[in-house]
């Protein structure tokens, strides 16, 4: 029985193994309300995988902070919810009180419009503070996003290795949206603080990467990076550190090469900065290797 007096969101989450239909979802979900019923409203979500299921139940009203566009509109997700009606407008709108983060796959295009359909006409987008986009995405779609998003500090770029174009289009890919001058206007505009960007494949040209980001986004406060590179650690320090005025924290993926320039380039670093900063390398606390550099 779920709490009857609690003021936060109360989340359970049980898995099943045993393969059933989308049409064996509704009789499911009934009985789990039936299990699950009180005086608090609660909303079930059920996740069809190939040799199970899954349910998870939320107290209502959600205390979600983070919204997946893939989560309500894949057809193996199902929701519903009790007290409430249960169409897809509804339980956005019930579950969006509190969110201040929006996730978008840029592969999605079609589920994005209609994400996006939705969300502009249900919540403020005022209260969205920050975005994350995976792979590129449709530059029309998100210029239309970021005009509503207005207090816009964190914006989150993943994008993954596309074996279905060659290297140069992964990595036009990847540049597009720092490309785009009018977009990063925007951001800029938006009140832009935080960026992180990673790619989950060895990105050849992290010096022109970060090139364009101190270009296009020059009031950047925090930067964090992860480009599977550590060829160019020295220099693209270099480039942040001296290009990004505000810029006051930076977190960077990755781990000297050991070569004795770049060494030697790392130790030389401090006398070719404009700003000072302290550094420290977190590999022996991590399993990865991670630098945090505070800048003064």
């Amino acid at each position: 029985m779920l709490c009857h007096q609690c003021s936060y969101t109360y989340i359970v989450q049980w898995f099943v193994k045993t393969t059933i239909s989308l049409s064996d979802t509704s009789s499911i979900l009934l009985n789990a309300l039936q299990q699950l019923k009180g005086r608090i409203p609660i909303e079930l979500e059920l996740f069809l995988y190939k040799d199970d299921y899954s349910i998870k139940a939320f107290t209502l009203p959600r205390k979600d902070k983070y919204l997946c566009a893939y989560t309500y509109f894949n057809k193996n997700i199902v929701h519903v919810q009790s007290h409430w009606s249960c169409t897809l407008s509804t339980a956005l709108n019930n579950s969006l009180t509190c969110i201040n983060t929006v996730a978008l796959n840029g592969r999605s295009s079609q589920t994005n419009l209609e994400f996006l359909s939705y969300l502009l006409t249900i919540v403020s987008c005022r209260q969205i503070t920050s975005l994350t986009i995976y792979n590129s995405f449709d530059l029309y779609q998100l210029r239309l996003l970021l005009s509503k998003m207005i207090h816009l500090r964190t914006l989150e770029l993943f994008y993954q290795f596309d074996y279905d174009l060659d290297d140069e289009r992964n990595k036009q890919n990847v540049i597009k949206l720092f490309n785009d001058t009018s977009l990063c206007n925007m951001l800029m505009s938006n009140g832009l603080k935080k960026l992180h960007f990673y790619t989950d494949w060895e990105y050849p040209d992290t010096i022109g990467i970060v090139s364009l980001i101190v270009k296009q986004l020059p009031h950047l406060e925090i930067i964090e990076l992860n480009c599977q590179n550590g060829s160019q650690v020295p220099e693209t320090l270099h480039i942040l550190i001296n290009g990004l005025p505000k810029l006051n924290f930076i977190i960077f993926h990755g781990v000297l090469t050991g070569e004795n320039e770049q060494e030697s380039k790392m130790r030389d670093l401090p006398n070719h900065c404009k700003r000072a900063y302290r550094m420290e390398d977190l590999r022996e606390h991590t399993n990865a290797p991670i630098l945090h550099v505070w800048l003064q």
